[in-house]
């Protein structure tokens, strides 16, 4: 059994548009002309991982509401989802792009705890 995590692929998700970046190569070089979404790609990945917040990366960043890893972790497959602005995961086991009829593993939430 493999330990750690491997992404395998990063979706965009938005009322009209999808878009995906698949990584089940082993290596990727990020490269295009300006204003492609390189930028967009690396605030998701940082942002999935956990980030606080979404940096905006206009335009790309308007047609999208929605982002999602697939990743192994210890060699099982999970689809991670968050929105955008959100706090909060949605976890599925299996790799998904879709929720509707996903099998539901958990929800997790980032951020620190506020005293009161």
């Amino acid at each position: 059994m493999n330990s750690g995590f491997f992404i395998n692929k990063i979706l965009f998700i938005g009322d009209d548009n999808k878009a995906s970046i698949d990584f089940s190569n082993h290596l990727h070089i990020v490269h295009g002309a300006s204003n492609t979404g390189k930028s967009l790609l690396i605030e998701a990945i940082d942002y999935m991982f956990g980030s606080e917040e979404l940096k905006e990366v206009k335009p790309e960043s308007e047609k999208y509401s929605e982002v999602a890893m697939q990743l192994y972790l210890n060699s099982i497959p999970y689809t991670v989802f968050r929105k955008w602005p959100s706090n909060s995961f949605e976890i599925y086991h299996d790799f998904v792009e879709e929720k509707d009829g996903a099998n539901f593993y958990s929800y997790f939430k980032v951020g620190k705890e506020k005293k009161q």
